[in-house]
Parts: C-alpha cells; structure tokens; sequence
C-alpha cells in the first residue's frame, strides 16, 4: 500500500472525469458559508435534510459511518469503549432529544449533551474516541449544522455556521482524525465536503448535478475507510465507492438499495449496511470489493435506525423500531457480528414523538480502566442439560448431563425417589446460567392431590435460595425470563371466575402475565377469548405464546412485551401447535406440531415462513409408538435443540441440529421415561 498523506489521498478526486465517476466533479472547491452562528431545530420526522428534496425522512433513514482507526496507512487496534446514541421526543415545534452513552450490557447510562437542543441523528467518534461530531438543527426552512464536543459532553463547538436552507450532516472522521468528512447542500443537491475538526479549509469533493442526481438528492451518508484510502457513500440509491490512491471510483452494489451510511468493519474488509427488502428492512455485509452480500439479520416489517460496528470487530450495534406493527420493541440492540446473539442494551419508549437512534461505538486505544471486568456482551456456550425422569405416582428426579452425553448425575430428587420434595418442574435457566425459573405444587384442591393448584418458584443453580414467586391458589405455568433476568412471563389461569372446577377439568381459561423475580409488580398482558399460555421471551423483548384466540387448536403468536403488537405466525386448522421456543439469536422459532395422532418438532423463520420439519417418527427403544413430546430446547449457541422423544413409560433425550442434522441420543430411559430438557448457558467469563 503506497504511504501516502491524507492531501495526496484526496488529489485524484480532482482529475476524476466521466465516466470515472460521474458528470461534473470538483475537487479543493472552497465553501464559503455565511458566518452567522445560527442553530436551527428539526421538525416532526423531517430531521437534518429538507426532506422533500432528499426524498426520505432522516429521523427514520439515520445512520451512523464507521469508526475509524488513527492510522491512515496501518489501522492500529481498537478496544470497545462505550455508545452513544440519540434519544428524546420530537413534534413539529422542536425536539428535546440528547445524546446518551452507555455500556454494551446496558449499564451507566449518562446524558452527555445538556443544554443542546434539537440534536440531529448524526454522531460520528473521533478515531481516539476523545471527541463526538454530531448534527444539531433541521427542519423545513432552518438550517443544519455540525458541532464537535469532547466524550464527556463538555467543550461543545459549532464548525459549520449555514444559514437559511443550509444543510450540513452525516460527519465522518478520517482515520487519522485531521479531517471531517461530511455532506452538504443549499439549493443545489448535496455534495461531500471535508474539513479540518476545527471548522477551517472546508474543501469541495463530489459535485452531483444531473437531474437524476437532484431527484434522489445528491452525494449522501459518507464513510471513511479504516486505512484511510477509500470513501463510501450514498449516490441514486446506489451504495458508491472511491479508492483514493487509485483513483477509481465504482458502485459497490446497485441492487442493495442502502438506507444510510455504512459501517466499516474495523479490519476494512467489509462493511455493514441496512437495505429495504419488501415490507421491511434487512442488515447486510459486503465485501469491500463489492462482492459476497450477506444478510445478517431481518427485520420483516420493522425498521432499523443506525448500525455501528464495534471497534474490535465481534459486535454491530443498531438501533430498531417497531415499525409497521412488527411487533419489536424500539431500542438500542448488540449483536455478534453475525447476526447471532442479539441483546436489547436500551429499551425504547411508547410514548407519540419518542425518538431512539443511531448508535456510534466509541473506539479506544487502550483498555478501558474496568477492562477487568468487561461490559461486553458476554458469549454464551453450551452447558449441562438438566432433565426430569420419572413422576406420576413413582419417584421423580432432576437429572444433567453434559452436551456428548457424558457425565449423567442426579441433581434433586422428590420424596418418592428418597429426597425433598420440591424440586418442581418444568425449570427454565436464567439468562446468566446462575440459576432457574420452574413450577411446583403446595396445595391441594380439597382432599385431592390433583397437581392443578402450582406456582412459579426460583433457586439458584446449585438448588440454595429457593423463592416463591407467584401465590394465587391456581395453575401457574410455563415461567421464562425477560432478557435481563428480572422478570418472568408465565400463564395462569388466575383470571377464570369457574376456579376451582375448571382446574379440575383442565379446562381453564388461561391469559399471559409478567412478574418481577421478588413476586412484585404483576402485570396481565393478555385477556382474549380462548386460552394463551406457554410464553417464551426472546433476547430482543418480544414474546411467543401459543393461542385458542383465532383456532380452538392453537397457534403461535408474537406480541411485544407489554401484550401489544400481536402477530399471528402459524395458521393451521386441524392441527395443534405448541410449545414454541425462540433460538437464542431470536432469528428462528422450534415447536411442536401435532395432527392429533403424533406431534413433529419444527423450525421456522422469526416471522413464521419457511416452516421446516426437522424431526419426528424417531425410533425409541422399548417404545411403540414413539413421539416428540412436549417441551424441548434450544442450546445457548443457538445450533443444536434437546428434545425427549419416547411413548408411555419409556423414552428418549436427543439432541438435533437446527438444520435437521445430526441427531444424537444422550439418554435412553426404558423405565421411568425422561421429560422436560433445560440446556444451561455458560457466559465466557464462566467457561473452565
């Protein structure tokens, strides 16, 4: 790679003709704005642009560019430091929102721009991470401007001072951080620009002047590569690229239709994008070659706002609305780098005019001072896999087993089998693998050992701290954490007005509820006609449940976790579906199928397509009639599900791939019969 200076960087661009690049481009242009120091607001949902001439709403089309490395030539290594992103409420007088930073597990949430008003969703890192560019201002007759302000909020300087229609966003920082890079636009389409970070020797680079290019607005949401020798930006809808030593300039992708600007993966060989796709939007990578589209997470009629590489290359954050009732909850996510292993770091607001965008990772050059102990999304590995063995009226044991089927012991066992006897049922692990959520029996409807009167408890791993959680003399089953581990969903038929008779004819009307692990701060979230029960919370905030609302046979259903958005995913009459499951990543769904006669264990995408059979008829020793039964699970990597297959007394635990591959048996139990599969997750800090 030729060691070139930033100048010798951006000098080709001067002597790019068609059709290098296109019509009419002028380099070194000096913009002379007016000096006026005026500050402007955005209103409603038209925010940085006049959005009539850009043709689409900024506070929706937002997006952050990567961040880049201090090195034009070599990028040096990055550490994740904490994000920023945008956050308040907007309407057609103005905006409160403000710039926040927060750790990526979603701790120490700190506003760092008081006293700004009518901040714009443009926030780009200096590449040490010691200053923020942000926009401030918009709306349909005020101009927009760019500020810079030290990490902790203080030292806030305006750099550009438009007027009038003016228009200056989407700042980008050159690796090296001693120029800006950003779009602008008067009355012509916008053009991209670069500055020194003080405001000063504000040069022209693009000029787009066509009336094709006027109508999709010009030159927009520019990225700097990580080494310093490319720029990527937004031109008729079409993801653009400029190699700045070899002067030429080519479409990385026409199809791709970018809503925003790019992120560069750290190591400059990919980049992160969002793209419309029917109804909804989709997050994508590209190489930047151009090659090898990938998409990493879908998002059917929702709506991303912003996505930022994280600076050591493992993460993407983004940001996501519920849009189009896609039944998301907004807010501020992590994911891995492939789409898998999404957390909600910052839980979005309901309220008309709230605004939740545009995460920017800020990029360290050393480790943050609490390195020790890291606010990274932890990554999850497969642990134990806790099963239940026996019950009805003999003995009943908590069993584990490792993943390869080794090392099988008994945890707990009940009265029957010689132990105590509350050792429940149907447990469910914490997010953290520290401890469970299950269901167990105290009381009995007269004389009557029935079973139907049960609450929801939780211990920790080792079976210490038991806690009663919910107590209302009825059916409470099904628990499973929020994404955070301070609460559980669960069904209960609390609500039936015919208890206890209905209890004892199995046939209560059940409705979906939300607790608080201490048993406070109970919330109904469903109250419909028919029966909803067996929930299970995804990483993200929504919630699957299986329903008699719409077929007396069930379905499965999404809502978000305040019971609104309800989506229906399966629409199958004569056949029952239950028991659904989330994979860990929230991109598929496992449940059980039954036509009445036997049940099969399905896959199928977040949205309900691609409903895929991947097991069923399996042969079980000492089984006639061998079935999948009624409760399975997800390993915490998200490749593999433990289910039980089996009839009567005997039966089988396996484990199968997602795909339908590779199926295992751990445990063959020819006598008591196995149930109710629990798979552990280990954080990385946790692993031996």
């Amino acid at each position: 790679m030729p060691d070139l200076d930033l100048d010798e960087r951006l000098r080709p661009l001067e002597r790019l003709e068609p059709p290098d690049l296109w019509d009419d481009i002028r380099g070194r242009t000096p913009h002379a704005p007016p000096e006026a120091n005026a500050r402007g607001r955005w209103t409603a949902i038209g925010v940085g642009v006049a959005a009539s001439a850009v043709g689409i709403t900024l506070a929706v089309r937002a997006f952050l560019g990567g961040t880049p490395s201090a090195r034009p030539v070599e990028p040096g290594p990055r550490f994740n430091g904490r994000i920023a992103f945008l956050e308040g409420t907007m309407n057609p007088g103005g905006s409160d929102a403000q710039i926040f930073l927060v750790n990526s597990d979603g701790s120490g949430r700190t506003s760092i721009s008081h006293g700004l008003h009518n901040v714009s969703p443009f926030i780009s890192w200096s590449p040490d991470g010691s200053s923020l560019a942000f926009v401030e201002g918009g709306g349909e007759f005020l101009p927009t401007n760019i500020l810079v302000m030290s990490a902790d909020g203080s030292g806030v300087r305006q750099i550009t001072h438009g007027t009038g229609f003016d228009q200056n966003t989407s700042p980008s920082w050159s690796p090296d951080g001693s120029r800006i890079l950003f779009s602008a636009a008067s009355s012509a389409p916008y053009g991209l620009f670069v500055m020194d970070p003080s405001g000063a020797h504000v040069e022209r680079l693009t000029r787009c002047d066509s009336e094709e290019c006027r109508r999709s607005g010009g030159d927009l949401f520019p990225s700097w590569s990580p080494d310093g020798t490319a720029i990527v930006f937004r031109r008729l809808g079409e993801l653009w690229r400029v190699d700045l030593a070899t002067r030429r300039a080519e479409v990385l992708c026409r199809e791709c239709s970018p809503q925003g600007a790019p992120s560069w993966s750290p190591g400059g060989d990919r980049l992160a994008f969002v793209r419309s796709v029917g109804e909804g939007e989709e997050i994508a990578t590209i190489r930047s070659d151009g090659s090898e589209v990938r998409t990493v997470r879908a998002e059917p009629g929702g709506r991303f706002f912003g996505l930022s590489w994280s600076p050591d290359g493992r993460f993407i954050s983004y940001g996501l609305s519920g849009a189009n009732g896609s039944g998301r909850p907004a807010g501020i996510y992590v994911m891995n780098a492939d789409g898998t292993g999404v957390r909600k770091i910052v839980e979005g607001s309901s309220a008309p005019g709230a605004v939740l965008c545009c995460p920017a990772w800020q990029p360290l050059v050393a480790p943050p001072p609490d390195s020790g102990s890291t606010t990274e999304p932890a990554a999850q590995a497969n642990g134990e896999i806790w099963f239940r063995r026996g019950g009805g009226e003999g003995g009943l044991w908590i069993e584990a087993v490792d993943p390869d089927g080794s090392n099988r012991r008994v945890l707990f066992s009940d009265t029957y089998a010689g132990g105590r006897d509350d050792v429940g049922v149907a447990h469910r692990w914490s997010p953290d693998g520290s401890g469970v959520a299950f269901v167990d029996s105290t009381r009995y409807i007269g004389e009557v050992p029935t079973g139907s009167s049960w609450d929801i408890y939780t211990m920790n791993a080792d079976g210490t701290g038991r806690r009663q959680v919910t107590d209302d003399g009825g059916f409470d089953g099904s628990p499973s954490w929020s994404p955070d581990g301070t609460r559980i969903v669960y069904a209960s038929d609390r609500g039936d007005p015919n208890r206890p008779a209905c209890q004892i004819a199995v046939n209560c009307d059940r409705d979906i509820f939300v607790v608080n692990t201490d048993g406070t701060g109970l919330r109904q979230i469903t109250d419909e006609p028919g029966a909803d029960w067996q929930p299970d919370w995804a990483a993200d905030g929504r919630i699957l449940f299986v329903s008699e609302r719409s077929d007396p046979s069930g379905d499965i259903f999404t809502m978000s976790e305040d019971g609104t958005a309800v989506t229906r995913l399966t629409d199958t009459p004569g056949l029952q579906e239950f028991q659904p499951r989330w994979s860990p990543d929230g991109a598929r769904i496992a449940f059980v199928r039954s036509d009445g006669t036997s049940n099969d264990l399905f896959v199928m995408n977040a949205d309900g397509s691609n409903q895929i059979r991947i097991a069923g008829d399996l042969p079980v020793s000492h089984s006639v009639e061998p079935d999948i039964l009624d409760d399975f699970g997800w390993s915490p990597d998200g490749s593999m599900i433990a289910f039980v297959a089996g009839g009567d007394l005997a039966s089988t635990l396996y484990v199968i791939g997602g795909d339908g591959q590779g199926l295992r048996a751990l445990v063959e139990e020819p006598q008591y019969g196995v149930s109710r599969p629990a798979w552990r997750p280990i954080l990385a800090g946790d692993r031996e």
